[in-house]
């Protein structure tokens, strides 16, 4: 039906509020919700598709308040009367009802998307004096948005932003406690930072006017070497033309323009005049004018998808390297401290900042469309049909550049699923890409005319409902709760594989001791210990975090420096060091020593109560880890301000969502793991099928090769699960090894015990307290626990059923104890393992005509590395040598490990 356009006033800010959460496609020149370009044919359909709409473009992870809101019953007459075009002022206060729910779910969120314009800083005054008596916690919640947004875009002063803290705390998240004139203070405290921020705005577009004709107003950069000007003031005003005309969506054109913007703000030091600026600042502004000059003249030459790739990885160079002089020191400062592109623009205002961040948005999104084998358009057709197909071309682009902004399992699941089985994230953005092409080639064919620009409507309405093939497209790139589960799943994994590298090489161990020594009060103890392993752990995980990041080509917000990484490493230590001393310390952990994922769901399944409290304690405990992580890398940047409520709100929901999942896996490896004799054949497993997969997903053109960065992790999680990371033996062990043996062999009474299996704790003791003395443990065991020592026992004592020598049970014994060197706390777990495969490797061997030595440095092979699973894989070994030869020499047996050499002769 035919919708009227005169919508009383309030019903035009609803049709403002719906446009935020719809496509640009679906929005007029206001950005306001465009009614005709929504061909529903009912009102229920309308409403669907909107809810949906909302669904997808909330920012949301694991929940959906705009949708919740547009599917209130309340709010159903003003929806219909918006879609139906009634103007009837009835509706006003549900209107307005309507506008404080919104803004309630996010303030910040409304504020910034109104604070760059002059009618939407207008409509932030209307509403913060309309409010303060008719809702005063609304006019709250915008007085501390508004000085949240001035101070990110520096327009208004530190003392202007201190009036409104000062009078409503950042941190009183739900305004507690606070009086009429508090609020009212407040509020008019922020309408000043609207009108600070409306002169400052003025003065840019009097300024910019000025310069646009006279060039006597322009103040050049000098060259700080030559003393002359950067840039001729002809020069200048030729990049200001350019600047204000319109580029179209051609490569070059786009490029041209940027430049030109870049430019003008690098040139004009009006920009830069009381900017907090790095040291050398003018000379950084030179170096960056003579690299995007050379672009600017550059694009004019691109005229294919070649030449566009090869100008943008310089221009990508440029974004990513020193703004320095170019030598190995600068360099090294860059790596340290930055003095790069991002450190020259961080501290302008967002009008300056954004000329930059714009060109390096559009960089980056030429590189990921061309690197997910996207070919760049060069022609489109004139006129309006010319600029709707240049608006599908930059929403193909948009679409890789936010799938890149996904974690590096995401994405290798997805290759996998792509070449696998033809379906998956990547699959649904191709779906939409080739959409999006068939529409441009419409335009461009003449197929689809502006005369049938509701064909052309119609098209996008039906691809965007639910399950259409933008629908799809979408809810691929966005960062939706399904992306934020896999993104904690990958954290564990992280934490999992360095846990176990960490107690391989035995660091662990060391972090512990270290702990212990921090404070010898029993509770403080506890604590200091498990604080100081969580600080290791968490800076660990960060460093690995941003390594994979940079190794997988995720989008990445701020400079790849090293002084970032250090503050990742500190933020996230600091709050995983709190997290972990609490838990170690506080929370109980279930008695389970069989694998780590036994530990966790004994966390979760040992009642209900407990499960519930386990639950309850682990998602409490993430989310202040998670907020702590934030605030910490916030403070190291400078900015002190509080995480506003909608940042908490989502921070509380995804660990609500991950059910304390990180927790438990940080419980399970406080309290001791193993590896289930199932996770080795499922990681082989997978790292054969990214082996498979990494050769086609690097000749298809994407560049996009994340099954290489999943076969490393997979590489790494199976060798430390197999304890090759615990082979990383110290110079000399082999000797200790050979004189315990000795010493073992020396002892008169030792072969009658081994045969008998009847040693006891107190006859086991000088020999642990011998080893460890050995290998410059303390010969303190005082604190070994007795469930190791029974384990041990036990072990020995089923040696009466093995056909073993009483020497070949000393070496046994010997490799025992050497398991129980690397990490006492997982003694009882590496005794049952490595007694299991001796049990089963030695009757195989007894079909094999090897001597004892043979046989026994065989076994020595299968035991260190530390997994019963390995058996299975001896059985097929052992069936080889059986059906090849009675006799295999030294040099046979090494064929079957190559590479493996002890360095001794030896091939194990």
């Amino acid at each position: 039906m035919e919708k009227i356009g005169g919508l009383p006033p309030p019903l035009q800010e609803t049709r403002q509020l719906l446009g935020s959460l719809v496509p640009s496609f679906f929005r007029d020149e206001r950005g306001a919700l465009a009614l005709e370009k929504i061909p529903a044919k009912s009102y229920s359909e309308f409403h669907a598709w909107l809810s949906h709409q909302a669904e997808m473009n909330d920012g949301k992870s694991f929940r959906d308040p705009y949708r919740d809101l547009l599917e209130d019953r309340e709010f159903a007459p003003l929806l219909r009367a918006i879609y139906e075009g009634n103007a009837s002022p009835s509706l006003t206060s549900l209107a307005n009802q309507f506008e404080d729910t919104f803004i309630r779910i996010d303030p910040d969120r409304f504020v910034s998307e109104r604070f760059s314009s002059r009618e939407g800083r207008s409509r932030l005054r209307h509403l913060l004096s309309g409010k303060g008596a008719s809702n005063p916690g609304i006019a709250a919640d915008l007085a501390k948005s508004v000085a949240r947004v001035a101070e990110q875009e520096k327009t208004a002063s530190e003392l202007e932003i201190h009036w409104v803290t000062g009078k409503i705390s950042l941190w009183n998240y739900w305004n507690l406690g606070l009086s009429p004139k508090d609020i009212g203070d407040a509020a008019d405290g922020a309408v000043g930072i609207l009108n600070s921020s409306d002169f400052f705005f003025d003065q840019q577009d009097l300024r910019a006017n000025k310069e646009g004709l006279q060039w006597e107003f322009v103040s050049l950069l000098e060259d700080p070497q030559t003393g002359l000007p950067a840039l001729s003031p002809e020069e200048f005003q030729k990049y200001l033309s350019c600047s204000s005309q319109r580029p179209s969506a051609i490569p070059s054109s786009r490029l041209q323009s940027l430049a030109s913007e870049l430019i003008v703000v690098l040139a004009n030091n009006r920009y830069w005049d009381g900017a907090k600026v790095p040291d050398q600042a003018g000379a950084m502004r030179v170096r960056a004018l003579r690299e995007i000059r050379e672009i600017f003249q550059l694009a004019g030459q691109v005229d294919s998808p070649e030449t566009l790739q090869v100008l943008n990885e310089r221009l990508r160079n440029y974004f990513q390297g020193s703004l320095g002089e170019g030598d190995l020191g600068d360099k090294i400062r860059h790596l340290a401290i930055g003095h790069g592109w991002e450190e020259l623009f961080q501290d302008l205002p967002g009008e300056q900042r954004k000329a930059f961040q714009d060109f390096k948005r559009l960089s980056d999104s030429y590189h990921f469309s061309a690197e997910m084998g996207e070919t760049l358009r060069f022609e489109f057709p004139q006129g309006p049909a010319g600029e709707l197909a240049q608006g599908l071309d930059s929403a193909k682009h948009q679409l890789w550049y936010q799938y890149k902004q996904h974690k590096a399992l995401s994405r290798g699941l997805s290759q996998i699923a792509k070449h696998g089985a033809d379906q998956g994230d990547i699959q649904d953005i191709e779906h939409g890409a080739r959409f999006f092409d068939h529409l441009i080639e419409s335009l461009h064919t003449g197929a689809l005319t502006q005369k049938k620009a509701g064909d052309i409507q119609d098209f996008l309405y039906e691809a965007f409902r639910p399950g259409g093939v933008l629908s799809k497209a979408y809810q691929a790139a966005e960062m939706d709760g399904g992306e934020q589960l896999l993104s904690l799943v990958q954290t564990c994994l992280e934490m999992v594989a360095i846990a176990a590298a960490t107690e391989g090489l035995g660091l662990s161990g060391e972090l512990a001791e270290v702990g212990q020594g921090l404070n010898r009060i029993s509770r403080m103890e506890s604590f200091a210990q498990g604080a100081w392993v969580g600080f290791g752990r968490g800076a660990t995980l960060s460093l690995s975090e941003n390594a994979l990041a940079v190794a997988s080509g995720e989008v990445r917000q701020g400079p790849e420096t090293l002084s970032s990484w250090v503050k990742d490493a500190v933020a996230t230590g600091g709050a995983m060091s709190l997290s972990n001393g609490v838990q170690r310390t506080f929370l109980q952990q279930p008695q389970v020593q069989q694998g780590l994922m036994q530990n966790l769901i004994a966390r979760y399944s040992r009642g209900v109560w407990k499960a519930a409290r386990h639950f309850s304690a682990d998602t409490a405990l993430e989310f202040t880890e998670e907020a702590l992580d934030q605030y910490s890398r916030r403070v190291l940047d400078g900015n002190t301000q509080a995480l506003s409520r909608a940042e908490l709100e989502e921070t509380f929901a995804v660990t609500l969502a991950g059910g304390g999942l990180q927790q438990g896996v940080q419980g399970g490896l406080n309290h001791g793991f193993a590896f289930d004799p199932i996770y080795p054949p499922i990681l082989k497993a997978a790292g054969g099928l990214c082996v498979w997969a990494l050769p086609a997903i690097q000749n298809d053109g994407n560049g996009d090769s994340l099954a290489s960065l999943f076969l490393g992790l997979a590489s790494a999680g199976m060798i430390a699960m197999t304890g090759e990371m615990g082979r990383g033996e110290k110079a000399g062990e082999d000797e200790i090894d050979v004189r315990f043996q000795a010493y073992l062999a020396q002892d008169p009474n030792l072969r009658g015990e081994l045969e008998s299996g009847s040693l006891t704790e107190t006859q086991l003791r000088p020999y642990l307290e011998r080893h460890a003395a050995l290998r410059g443990h303390s010969a303190d065991i005082a604190k070994f626990d007795s469930i190791a020592m029974q384990g041990l026992t036990e072990g020995l004592k089923a040696f009466r059923s093995l056909p073993w020598t009483p020497e070949m049970k000393v070496q046994a014994l010997a490799i025992l104890l050497e398991a129980w060197a690397k990490d006492r706390k997982e003694a009882p777990d590496y005794f049952e393992k490595i007694y299991g495969v001796f049990v089963e490797c030695q009757l195989r061997l007894g079909d094999l005509n090897w001597d004892e030595t043979r046989k026994y440095e065989f076994l020595r092979h299968i035991a260190a590395h530390g997994d019963s699973n390995l058996v299975y894989t001896f059985e097929i070994i052992a069936n080889v040598l059986q059906r090849n030869s009675q006799d295999w020499t030294t040099e046979g047996m090494a064929s079957i490990f190559p590479g493996e050499s002890r360095g001794d002769g030896i091939p194990f």
